[in-house]
């Protein structure tokens, strides 16, 4: 089911629209053309299941949970790398600015959404002297909409 974000022609389309967003990540023994049945189904649980929100364009959203609670997972299915670099099962709608992520390659995405790490420098050969802070190579994404007009 393809749902729509409805917008008067004054305000723009929300950054980011998720509806029923659900993932599971694909299991060792299966391949993309292996039938899917029940055993492996419930050996591979989904990561995250039945997500929906929406981020009005200029808002921010704090994306926080305990390790193993879907926070990358989410990020990927936003970013395009799921299903583009991640098998699964996918499924649920993602909209960026409007447009539906369903079909799109990630060089097509990059128009709309990036993912960018909270501390790059820290993860950088060049800066050894951050090795001594305790968050120095801890990173977390963070999704960045690009802007509808440049």
């Amino acid at each position: 089911m393809t749902t729509s974000v409805q917008q008067d022609s004054s305000t723009p389309p929300p950054a980011i629209h998720v509806h029923q967003l659900s993932f599971r990540y694909r299991s060792a023994n299966e391949d993309d053309t292996s039938p899917k049945t029940s055993t492996e189904e419930a050996s591979a649980p989904s990561t995250i299941e039945d997500i929906s929100f929406t981020l009005p364009a200029g808002e921010l959203l704090l994306i926080a949970g305990p390790s193993g609670s879907g926070k990358s997972t989410l990020i990927k299915c936003l970013n395009g790398l799921i299903p583009n670099s991640y098998k699964g099962v996918l499924s649920g709608e993602i909209q960026l600015q409007g447009h539906t992520t369903k079909g799109l390659k990630l060089r097509d995405l990059a128009h709309y959404i990036g993912t960018m790490l909270q501390d790059p420098i820290s993860r950088s050969w060049a800066a050894p002297w951050n090795r001594r802070s305790p968050l120095a190579w801890r990173t977390w994404p963070c999704l960045v909409p690009r802007c509808a007009s440049v």
